[in-house]
């Protein structure tokens, strides 16, 4: 999975999404653009997950891969 960030998100916004991730058990690998910045889901992912976080602030769009 990759959540790919607003342009405009802040380090508090992208520090929740990890640490939400980080609570259920998965790793998160942050990667940061130029003009947009993803972090990458590793693990088992739940399917309510995608939902969790596409509504979380910040979030511009999540994509299952």
């Amino acid at each position: 999975m990759i959540v790919v960030m607003h342009a405009s998100c802040t380090d508090s916004e992208l520090e929740a999404i990890q640490q939400h991730l980080a609570a259920r058990g998965l790793a998160a690998r942050l990667t940061m653009g130029v003009e947009r910045n993803i972090i990458g889901v590793i693990g088992k992912i739940d399917p309510d997950l995608e939902g969790e976080l596409g509504v979380m602030s910040g979030v511009d769009e999540v994509i299952r891969i």
